[in-house]
């Protein structure tokens, strides 16, 4: 059992991972970039309340955000940029296998309490984790382009970490506990993270049109929705597949 949770999980994630790294190839990281562009001030926005590169903390080196020497050619922005890529897809492919072995423990205590594996069972199991990971939280703190101040970083860390932990419970306690004292206490546990608030700044402020924030936003979810959804559903698949007997060949009477 526990090599068939490994199993499924890591096959559902690299499915749902590589799916993902597309769709935020072809519609996140366009809008990164471009944000980058107003926060380096390169671009420049008539709302801007900030100075370009001081909005974001891109490490101790101060070199990092001097100006390019003389003779950098294109080539070498384009090796940065192919190599900064590779590290995020990569790092989402991690994050969706990791998704993935956990929710396909859950689905095997899942089905050790009788649910089927069928394709729709599947696709509730992947918007369950949806809500959990990225609707629950990102009520509070949505998902950010560069150039956009934000409160304290491990506090924000730890918020994020509670609502979903908050969260996920919620969803375990409305699949499994389905009586009225489950759902109140389901309801209760999606909204206290909200009810002690997420940390903010008391001013808000940025370099990047509002426009391409909510375009950011947006697409956000939408790739996050596509890849749980995809997750679910392979999860789902694996897990019948795994359960289906085997047919064993009966040999033919000899006379």
């Amino acid at each position: 059992m526990t090599m068939r949770i490994f199993a499924n999980g890591l096959f559902a994630g690299l499915i749902a991972g590589a799916v993902v790294v597309l769709l935020q190839f072809l519609l996140t990281e366009p809008l990164i970039l471009e944000a980058e562009e107003y926060e380096s001030g390169a671009r420049v926005h008539f709302a801007g309340l900030a100075e370009p590169g001081v909005l974001h903390d891109h490490g101790a080196n101060e070199a990092a955000d001097a100006p390019p020497a003389p003779g950098a050619g294109k080539e070498e922005a384009g090796e940065s940029l192919a190599a900064r890529f590779a590290l995020a897809f990569a790092a989402d492919f991690v994050v969706y296998v990791a998704w993935g072995l956990i929710l396909s423990a859950l689905v095997s205590v899942a089905i050790a309490r009788g649910q089927e594996t069928s394709l729709q069972n599947g696709l509730l199991w992947g918007l369950a984790g949806f809500v959990a990971v990225q609707v629950a939280p990102g009520v509070g703190l949505a998902p950010e382009l560069p150039g956009i101040p934000a409160a304290d970083l491990q506090a924000r860390q730890i918020w994020w970490i509670a609502t979903v932990l908050a969260a996920a419970a919620a969803m375990g306690l409305f699949a499994f506990v389905r009586n009225p004292a489950g759902i109140a206490a389901g309801i209760a546990l999606l909204a206290l993270p909200h009810l002690i608030g997420a940390p903010r700044l008391e001013q808000l402020a940025g370099l990047a049109p509002p426009s391409l924030a909510a375009e950011y936003v947006a697409r956000s979810y939408a790739v996050a929705l596509a890849g749980w959804s995809l997750l679910g559903l392979s999860m789902a698949w694996l897990w019948g597949r795994a359960a289906d007997p085997v047919p064993v060949p009966v040999p033919a009477d000899d006379r």
